[in-house]
């Protein structure tokens, strides 16, 4: 039996329209990359921590009833589409639209493993991605945004391996002193929305969501974020 995908031309085209148009392309992502840098560095940059399904309505859609018919050669019952025809209206979303706008930090800073939490698996990640990290060299006073936990909580299904962890913080301003190690992560980069996303607790679909700060956040309302943010 051939199984024909009903995507493949689409994607054919979508492929082909960007070989054809490579250099428009090209220029136009690198003029997305310096306004992403230009921003961040301006302390102008906006992200969304979350994001909601958009409708646009209801619309019909054509359902056919199935019925459970033995196989004539193995007797086993098979479930066939043959059944009476009937339409129900349905919610048809379409499209996502941002909540929760943030204005980024300059950039976040992940001290040295500490308190049961290694940040050797976070950095490999942002390497992977390709995002820049740098390293401090000597300890540094510094103003940084602290995250405490307000509440926190997993989910009960598993999902892709995981049981996403859900928590909400209280952001305050305090002197902390980041010790010589500290990994900063700065915004002012190509990939600056990227990191946003990944390292900020408060995006719904980063490290926090996906258990990487389960070490820190399982603790509770009260306890720390294992990262900051220069504000």
């Amino acid at each position: 039996m051939e199984c024909i995908c009903q995507s493949k031309p689409s994607v054919s085209e979508i492929l082909g329209l960007c070989a054809e148009r490579r250099d428009q392309l090209l220029q136009t992502c690198r003029l997305a990359d310096q306004d992403t840098i230009e921003q961040a560095k301006a302390g102008e940059l906006q992200q969304f921590a979350s994001a909601e399904l958009v409708s646009r309505g209801t619309e019909p859609l054509l359902l056919r009833g199935f019925k459970d018919i033995p196989n004539p050669t193995t007797g086993e019952v098979e479930r066939v589409a043959d059944g009476e025809r009937s339409t129900v209206q349905i919610p048809c979303f379409v499209r996502f639209d941002g909540k929760d706008p943030v204005t980024a930090p300059h950039a976040y800073l992940i001290p040295p493993a500490a308190n049961g939490f290694d940040p050797a698996t976070i950095v490999e990640n942002l390497h992977r991605h390709g995002v820049r990290v740098e390293v401090l060299t000597q300890p540094r006073d510094a103003d940084v945004a602290v995250f405490w936990v307000k509440d926190t909580g997993t989910a009960s299904e598993e999902y892709q391996g995981h049981h996403e962890r859900t928590a909400s913080f209280v952001v305050h301003v305090d002197r902390r002193t980041m010790p010589k190690g500290t990994l900063r992560v700065p915004m002012d980069q190509p990939l600056g929305r990227l990191v946003f996303q990944l390292l900020d607790p408060r995006a719904d679909d980063g490290f926090r969501e996906w258990n990487f700060y389960d070490d820190a956040l399982s603790k509770g309302a009260g306890a720390r974020a294992p990262i900051y943010a220069e504000p």
